[in-house]
């Protein structure tokens, strides 16, 4: 079973429960998707030294031919994070070879929803650069493309500053998600490349709409500086420091389809650069200068940081407000990120004890506040040998520091700390199957230090003992023989 919601709001297997985290130390074993054992030839760009042209000139928009990757291999393909991604989950890659005639800003897409033919549901897509061709080593451009885009969140697409001469070296995976009906399946990958000019979001006229769980892409490469904030007073809570935003900005609208708190979350912007996050009720359609009384909350809690987020903001039904992705420096370079609004299910204080510990919902936002805060969940009652699997996200706190603990009342069963990977903040806990004695249990948040931190999103489930697990049934080799269970 998968952990949900950890890190995108996607609603895939990769999640914990629903969307789970593609940290092996979450569930101690790694899976594999395998195609057929009938042998085919692999497609003609399947390697490097063959890699498919992109023209230098275009014609812009361009799109690639369509390629088949069902016996595509990762013969000389660059190492991932294996961490991030565990042996046998970024499969049958294929490559493509791009030198720009102009230098620029280019969008590099694999996104059905931007016109492409791609079927493969999940890709990964990295931009590198060799001294040697096709020898390596090779350096990647800016970040991974991963869930940026298509039908559910998981397409990938890059937006990169290119120089006019230089090879660029792309290569896409198809990611197979464990778990998820349907993810190994599809197999048809088509690129789309375009010359980027101003951001089409650059205003609150132009704001991309953006839909509750539902990830979007975005940059603010080539953004202009059009907003500003003069509202010190909106960076409330722990560790934030007060920023006018003065580099360049992207616009984003998001309405609440009911009464509640939502957070909003930006990740994998460029640690070098310093993301602004902040949001409004109200927005001139032509740039200006925000005063406090518009601001309704603002985030810049750490400078070296690939994401941030606005804390469970109360809106009510049906209201309006538009969110700006920023910069604390002028004339940034920009980068790409993806930005997705939640609910925020809270922790509700006091819950220093066992006696007033807070429901451990799947997921759970919380913060370590004042310093030596000790934050209690309740995950229920069960017999022996039932097992705890738990996570703390850390990555959008200015201090990724958290401990974790699985207790009963009067013990604790495990501890964890600086077990999880960059993308979810890598001094963060996980815990991956702790066995429970029988009767109450916790997981207890704490932080490593004399210090608060804000804010934190756990992730807990609990599942039968190790021995009621569902067996694999061999053959299980092909999609046709996939091992079935009724207990799932």
């Amino acid at each position: 079973m998968y952990f949900s919601s950890l890190f995108d709001g996607r609603g895939s297997s990769r999640r914990i429960l629903a969307p789970s985290l593609r940290l092996s130390g979450f569930f101690a074993m790694l899976f594999l998707c395998l195609g057929s054992t009938v042998l085919h030839a692999a497609p003609a760009n399947d390697l490097c030294t063959n890699a498919m042209n992109i023209p230098a000139a275009g014609p812009f928009p361009y799109l690639t031919p369509v390629v088949d990757i069902t016996t595509a291999t990762t013969n000389g393909d660059p190492v991932l994070d294996p961490f991030t991604y565990p042996i046998g989950t970024a499969t049958r890659s294929v490559w493509f070879k791009f030198i720009p005639q102009t230098a620029g800003t280019y969008g590099i897409t694999t996104c059905s929803d931007e016109g492409t033919l791609t079927t493969v549901p999940d890709t990964v897509m990295g931009v590198y650069t060799s001294p040697s061709p096709c020898v390596g080593p090779y350096t990647l451009q800016g970040v991974l493309g991963d869930e940026n885009c298509g039908p559910l969140g998981h397409q990938a697409a890059v937006t990169l500053e290119l120089a006019a001469g230089t090879s660029y070296y792309i290569v896409v995976w198809k990611y197979c998600d464990p778990g998820s009906s349907g993810s190994c399946g599809s197999n048809a990958v088509q690129l789309k490349i375009s010359p980027s000019g101003t951001v089409t979001n650059d205003t609150c006229a132009t704001a991309k709409p953006v839909s509750l769980n539902i990830p979007v892409v975005g940059t603010t490469v080539n953004a202009k500086d059009d907003y500003r904030l003069s509202a010190p007073s909106c960076f409330t809570g722990i560790g934030q420091t007060a920023s006018s935003a003065p580099g360049g900005d992207a616009v984003f609208r998001f309405t609440a389809p009911m009464t509640d708190t939502y957070s909003v979350r930006v990740r994998s912007y460029n640690m070098q650069q310093n993301l602004v996050l902040y949001a409004t009720t109200s927005c001139p359609s032509t740039g200006g200068v925000f005063t406090a009384t518009e601001c309704i909350a603002a985030a810049n809690r750490n400078p070296v940081s690939s994401a941030e987020e606005l804390f469970c903001m109360p809106l009510t039904n049906g209201q309006s407000i538009y969110i700006f992705v920023d910069d604390h420096t002028a004339n940034n370079a920009g980068s790409t990120f993806t930005l997705e609004v939640t609910r925020c299910p809270r922790e509700v204080q006091p819950n220093d004890s066992p006696t007033n510990a807070s429901v451990a919902y799947c997921e759970v936002e919380g913060s370590i506040s004042p310093p030596a805060d000790v934050d209690f969940y309740g995950l229920g009652s069960f017999p022996e040998n039932w097992r705890v699997f738990a996570a703390i996200d850390g990555v959008s706190a200015g201090i990724t520091d958290f401990d974790l603990r699985v207790t009963t009342t009067t013990d604790t069963l495990e501890f964890d700390h600086a077990d999880n990977a960059i993308t979810f903040g890598e001094t963060s806990p996980n815990i991956a199957g702790t066995p429970l004695r029988s009767g109450p249990a916790y997981v207890v948040v704490t932080y490593n230090g004399a210090a608060a931190s804000e804010p934190y999103r756990l992730y807990t489930v609990v599942q039968p003992p190790l021995a009621l697990a569902a067996a694999e049934t061999e053959p299980n080799h092909t999609p046709a023989q996939a091992s079935l269970d009724a207990r799932n």
